[in-house]
């Protein structure tokens, strides 16, 4: 007689702490995502400056950046810094998990 009473307790429990927990993630994804968009955007000027910058170097000059591995140090420190601002706009949504 108290299994399916205490069955249908636990999935109550267990479905509120779910919906919380799903809703929480799914705002801060949202979040995430809008800091992201706004953050390509700004990327994609700084690449374009940077890219104009070196449009006008000599073919030698341009080969050595190409073997000191230039693109691949700029790619790391803009990856770097997006994943630093994705980090702060969901960190700001999500204080600590709460079960309701």
């Amino acid at each position: 007689m108290a299994l399916p009473l205490l069955a249908v307790l636990g999935a109550g429990v267990i479905g509120r702490t779910l919906i919380s927990v799903v809703g929480r993630v799914l705002f801060a994804l949202g979040v995430g995502f809008v800091v992201m968009q706004g953050v390509q955007i700004g990327f994609q000027g700084l690449i374009d400056l940077i890219a104009d910058h070196f449009t006008g170097l000599p073919s030698d000059f341009a080969g050595l950046i190409g073997l000191s591995g230039f693109d691949v140090f700029a790619s790391l420190v803009l990856s770097a810094y997006a994943a630093s601002i994705f980090l702060k706009g969901v960190g700001g949504t999500i204080k600590r998990m709460r079960f309701k």
